[in-house]
């Protein structure tokens, strides 16, 4: 992990004139940066970092060794970086086949090969991680916590905001708000590149919305002046493909739909006022689009997923409640309408806490579930110790992540860095 690529060309050009190729897994585990996003029973998205400077090739196998050449391929960058992003759309693969993408890349010193597993998803269970804050300044933690999530054999992976500290400068958070579309590229690319998540030897489909961090200033409103490049720096490293199963909404926003279970990605950050109750927080053409999807289905459940909390008047920090209020009883009113049951899942808290809403406000008793951070900064006793009459559980002093397990029985499970069970809710 803690091998730089420059480093290991200057000793390179120093020994060497010609090619020399260096296998990732001698040292650094799967050194290159891949990920798979959006995924179907038959397509699945993949995207990968290489230095510009390099020519790369790639070549997606079946098991029986059979070559997959037909895919649509698109390029990302960013004209002061030295890296750019190659996204590959497949379509029209087998949902019971394990695939193998190997990837190469060189210049005439150095190169390097790598190669990853992935699969299309059809399944009627499943196991979701769910993670926020997760700062690349926090490598002696996310080393073993990536390390303990890829034990887990999950199906997908949900990062629901702050999954990139852009606001960090040189290894130090600093909370300057980002003025340059380099440098958010830099911070996104520097993340890629140093974290775990993105050097896991089988590939697991990413969803991911944001929150203040990754949109690029802290507490950062619709009047961010980088609001536009923002949101498509953001899909540039996390793809969202539109399908029979995912519809895109506003901004940085998206339905995603498995089955009987809807999983609305919220943008919290492009539509949001100031701190006032008759603000907006999601906004009205968010909260058009929410009414308009939700209103179509009857007996699933929606899962709605944004960075900061929902319930949160409790407490002075982020929240839906607490800092729009007036929005936020519209919102309440369409999840009450929608003949359907809603979950809430939010980050942003550097805490974990599962809470219990009330079935006066909704016809139904349902839950809120925060999780934050699995590799930020912690502020123990800072949650314990304000009261929440919703509250099941809170731990505040230990980094955490959630695995939401869907079935025939619906449950979530709080785990620390070291892959620990720390708390376990049936949802049912």
């Amino acid at each position: 992990m803690k091998i730089v690529l420059a480093s290991i060309i200057l000793i390179l050009i120093s020994c060497s004139s010609k090619t020399t190729y260096y296998s990732s897994k001698k040292s650094s585990k799967n050194y290159l940066s891949i990920m798979q996003g959006a995924t179907t029973a038959n397509s699945t998205v993949i995207n990968f970092l290489v230095p510009k400077s390099f020519t790369y090739d790639f070549m997606i196998t079946d098991k029986s060794g059979t070559i997959i050449d037909k895919y649509e391929q698109k390029s990302f960058t960013e004209k002061t970086s030295q890296w750019k992003v190659i996204e590959l759309y497949l379509d029209n693969l087998s949902s019971d086949e394990v695939y193998k993408i190997d990837l190469g890349i060189k210049n005439k010193y150095f190169g390097v090969k790598d190669s990853r597993t992935f699969t299309t998803f059809k399944k009627d269970s499943y196991k979701i991680l769910i993670a926020s804050c997760l700062s690349d300044n926090f490598e002696r933690v996310a080393f073993p916590a990536w390390r303990e999530v890829e034990k887990k054999k999950l199906d997908m992976i949900f990062l629901i905001g702050d999954t990139v500290y852009a606001d960090s400068y040189n290894g130090q958070y600093l909370g300057v708000p980002v003025k340059r579309k380099s440098d958010l590229w830099s911070r996104f690319i520097d993340s890629r590149n140093r974290l775990g998540l993105y050097k896991m030897s089988r590939l697991v489909p990413v969803y991911a919305t944001w929150d203040d961090h990754d949109y690029g200033q802290a507490d950062g409103t619709k009047n961010y002046s980088l609001k536009k490049i923002s949101q498509g720096n953001f899909r540039s490293f996390f793809p969202v493909k539109e399908s029979n199963e995912l519809v895109k909404g506003p901004g940085v926003s998206f339905k995603k739909t498995i089955g009987s279970n809807h999983f609305y990605f919220f943008d919290n950050r492009s539509f949001r006022g100031e701190n006032k109750a008759s603000e907006p927080h999601l906004g009205k053409k968010q909260l058009r689009w929410l009414e308009e999807q939700i209103s179509q289905d009857k007996n699933v459940t929606n899962w709605l997923i944004q960075g900061d909390q929902y319930f949160g008047a409790y407490h002075s920090f982020d929240s839906y409640e607490g800092k729009h209020s007036v929005e936020f009883e519209a919102f309440k009113k369409i999840i009450k309408d929608s003949k359907s049951k809603a979950i809430f899942i939010s980050g942003d808290r550097h805490l974990y806490e599962t809470s219990k809403i009330e079935k006066e406000i909704f016809g139904y008793k349902t839950y809120e579930l925060t999780t934050s951070s699995f590799h930020a900064k912690l502020f123990p006793n800072s949650g314990r110790h304000i009261k929440n009459k919703r509250r099941i559980k809170i731990i505040d002093d230990q980094y955490n992540a959630m695995i939401l397990e869907i079935g025939k029985v619906n449950k979530v499970r709080g785990i620390n860095y070291s892959g620990k069970t720390i708390d376990q809710l049936s949802l049912d």
